[in-house]
């Protein structure tokens, strides 16, 4: 992480489907995100490693009005 908490030399870990985008769609927000630079725990954050999980929920498309 960058010391404006900036993520940096994000990698896709696992893709579940595999080869549906999912991963390289979390890629691609991840430089949206944010981290503080000291942890819950008192730890610094500044160059530290984490695994940030991204859940996709998915709706339906509405049928076709006909």
């Amino acid at each position: 992480m960058a010391p404006d908490g900036a993520l940096g030399g994000c990698a896709v870990d696992r893709e579940d489907p595999p080869g549906q985008g999912y991963g390289q769609g979390a890629l691609a927000v991840a430089s949206k995100f944010r981290v503080a630079p000291w942890s819950l725990d008192n730890q610094p954050t500044i160059g530290a490693q984490l695994r940030l999980p991204i859940h996709y929920q998915l709706t339906p498309a509405p049928p076709p009005k006909g």
